[in-house]
């Protein structure tokens, strides 16, 4: 979903009044947030129950859905999410990545 998001939106970008791809782009920042609500609690903000690879790209898609779409709903997930990535990925020196075998 994420990655279909920032291909829609550079869609959109060249043809921004395509409302289909709007509606599509949508259902994904909508399918987003939907793993986001099944799975976050007050100390875990995130689209699952595990840090896995390439997890930066799940805010970075809703942030891009809520430019593109001028929705605060799809921003508001994308800073909460962003902050807790870099809480637990970040310690003020330097970045512990995920790698793709956890």
């Amino acid at each position: 979903m994420a990655y279909s998001i920032l291909r829609m939106s550079d869609y959109l970008n060249q043809f921004p009044g395509d409302s289909d791809i709007k509606r599509q782009l949508e259902i994904a920042g909508d399918g987003l947030i939907n793993r986001y609500k099944e799975s976050n609690s007050p100390d875990w903000q995130w689209f699952e129950d595990v840090l896995a690879y390439d997890n930066a790209v799940l805010p970075h898609s809703l942030f891009v859905a809520g430019l593109t779409l001028e929705s605060k709903k799809y921003l508001e997930i994308a800073e909460k999410t962003c902050e807790f990535l870099l809480e637990n990925t970040f310690n003020g020196k330097h970045f512990s990545f995920i790698g793709c075998h956890g």
